[in-house]
C-alpha cells in the first residue's frame, strides 16, 4: 500500500539524504512508500518501507512516519534503474540453487513467501533477498 501524508511541508525523501544533493545531476529521483515486511512475507504493522532510486543507485530504508527513518540497505547496479518494487517468491531456493537441476523444496519451503526486491533496468532485472541474496 503506497502512503501519502499532508503535513503542510515539502515531503523530503530519505533516500535522496543518503545520496546527497551533491550527486543529484539531471537524473530524475523517484521514490514510493509501501507496506512493511517481515522476513517471512508478513506486513509490519505500524511501518513503511521507502523505495528510493535515482540513476544507478537505490536506497531501501524504513520508518513510522514523522517518527524518523533507518536506512536498511542502499546499493548500485550496472545500468540505470527504471523501477524498484518488492515482490514475493514461494520457496525456499537459495541464490546458489538457482542453477541446479535437481533443486528440492519440501512442502513447508514451498509454501513460504519471501519478500524479495525487485529493481528493473533497460536490459535486466535483478532480485535482491532481505538477507542479502541476488539473483542477477
Amino acid at each position: 500500500m503506497a502512503g501519502f501524508v499532508d503535513s503542510g511541508q515539502d515531503f523530503v525523501p530519505f533516500g535522496r539524504s543518503v545520496l546527497g544533493k551533491a550527486k543529484l545531476r539531471d537524473e530524475e529521483e523517484h521514490w514510493c512508500l509501501v507496506e512493511a515486511y517481515a522476513e517471512d512475507g508478513k506486513v509490519i504493522e505500524g511501518l513503511e518501507d521507502e523505495l528510493y532510486y535515482r540513476g544507478s543507485a537505490v536506497v531501501w530504508s524504513r520508518g513510522q512516519g514523522k517518527y524518523g527513518r533507518r536506512l536498511m540497505k542502499s546499493f548500485t547496479v550496472d545500468e540505470e534503474v527504471q523501477q524498484v518494487f518488492w515482490c514475493k517468491f514461494s520457496g525456499g531456493v537459495k541464490p546458489s540453487e538457482v542453477a541446479a537441476e535437481s533443486s528440492q523444496a519440501t512442502p513447508q519451503e514451498i509454501t513460504k513467501q519471501s519478500p524479495c526486491l525487485c529493481v528493473v533496468m533497460s536490459n535486466s532485472v535483478t532480485v535482491f533477498t532481505m538477507n542479502g541474496g541476488i539473483f542477477p
